[in-house]
């Protein structure tokens, strides 16, 4: 895929030739302090890259592990945990670049934790995952008319399969 750094930012890297996901890193916007994210709060932070997502994709947001698990997020690399920074959780938010948005991608942090977190510039913060798009037609119609088989769950919600 092509893609343009138009802040000071890494590029984006698969972590290995197997990898999933590519890595986006947090640029730095010139006073290296990056930012802070509260507990219950957000953040979108701009990306520094532009994509141009192939026909037929589009680019889905994940969590990135060593994000998520947030001794490395309040902490740092390379630092001994505190307890007080398993307290701090960070997931993403918005998470679908479509394959016709031509700006700059940016990156929505969400702090679901009870402590803050202090997201740095350099540091892994997201992978984007490129997957396959079908762009079906919809059409309204009865509720009669949803469904050509039944399935064995049928209506079945939340927990009608069965438990652990």
């Amino acid at each position: 895929m092509k893609f343009a750094k138009i802040r000071n930012v890494k590029s984006p890297v698969r972590g290995t030739g197997k990898a999933a996901g590519i890595d986006f890193f947090v640029p730095n916007f010139g006073n290296n302090k990056g930012f802070i994210v509260n507990p219950g709060t957000d953040v979108l932070i701009p990306s520094g890259i532009k994509m141009e997502i192939p026909e037929g994709y589009m680019l889905m947001a994940a969590d990135k592990s060593g994000v998520v698990t947030s001794k490395w997020a309040c902490l740092g690399a390379g630092r001994t945990p505190k307890a007080e920074a398993f307290e701090s959780i960070v997931i993403l938010g918005a998470k679908i670049v479509d394959e016709d948005y031509q700006g700059e991608i940016h990156i929505h942090v969400v702090n679901v934790g009870k402590a803050k977190v202090h997201i740095k510039p350099g540091m892994k913060i997201a992978q984007f995952i490129l997957v396959p798009v079908s762009y079906e037609g919809l059409e309204e119609v009865s509720e009669s008319e949803l469904f050509s088989r039944s399935s064995e769950r049928g209506d079945g919600a939340l927990g009608s399969t069965g438990s652990y």
